[in-house]
């Protein structure tokens, strides 16, 4: 998503966060640039499905603290470039990292 001389060589990212919120975003935008003599794409939210059962109040925690460091150090790069502070780097406190923006 980064071209060789550092730039954005998309658009426009989503988040996860916010999916249906740019999902909304995205649609609007392709609509914005549709040839008229097409119909539009309809928005369809999307509906968020839960892969496990049952509760897991820390899944960043505990004995998976490492993890998180693992990962937070390998896209440091991109944990910043994203608007992420990793938490967990550096000493790491077995927490998601923090959206800053």
């Amino acid at each position: 998503m980064i071209t060789a001389d550092g730039k954005w060589a998309v658009d426009f990212i989503g988040r996860v966060e916010q999916a249906n919120e740019d999902w909304a975003q995205v649609v609007k935008e392709i609509n914005a640039r549709r040839d008229p003599s097409l119909p539009p794409v309809p928005f369809n939210p999307l509906v968020p499905k839960n892969v496990r059962s049952g509760s897991v109040s820390d899944p960043y925690g505990g004995a998976n603290t490492h993890c998180l460091d693992a990962v937070s150090s390998w896209y440091a790069c991109d944990i910043e470039r994203f608007g992420y502070l990793a938490s967990a780097a550096g000493g790491g406190n077995g927490r998601l990292p923090a959206k800053l923006h």
